[in-house]
C-alpha cells in the first residue's frame, strides 16, 4: 500500500480553499441578485411627469435605475453581483490549471 506523499496534501489544501472561495462567490453572488429583485419590486415614490398623477396612485417600479441613478440598493446588488462572479471566475480558472499540471 502506497503512502501519501506530501504532493497529495498539498492539493487537498488547495482544494478546501478553492471550495471555499467557490461557495463565498455563489452566495455573494446570490445575496447580490437578491438585491436587485428586492430593489426592482419597491415602489418608488418620484419620478418626472409631464402632468400631475392622480393622488392615490403609486409609482410602478420601472426597473433598479429611478431618474436619480441607481439606488443604493440596485448599487450593492451589482457590486456584490459582480465580485461573486470573479471570484466563481477565479475558482473556475484556479480548478482547469490545476487540472493541467497535473500527469
Amino acid at each position: 500500500m502506497a503512502t501519501p506523499g506530501p504532493d497529495s496534501r498539498n492539493v487537498d489544501a488547495h482544494s478546501g480553499w478553492l471550495r471555499a472561495v467557490l461557495i463565498a462567490g455563489a452566495m455573494i453572488a446570490l445575496i447580490g441578485v437578491l438585491l436587485f429583485i428586492w430593489d426592482a419590486s419597491q415602489p418608488r415614490s418620484f419620478g418626472w411627469f409631464a402632468y400631475a398623477p392622480l393622488q392615490t396612485s403609486t409609482l410602478p417600479p420601472t426597473g433598479s435605475f429611478g431618474p436619480f441613478g441607481p439606488s443604493v440598493a440596485a448599487a450593492w446588488g451589482g457590486l456584490l453581483t459582480g465580485l461573486g462572479f470573479v471570484l466563481i471566475a477565479f475558482w473556475a480558472g484556479a480548478t482547469v490549471g490545476r487540472r493541467l499540471q497535473q500527469p
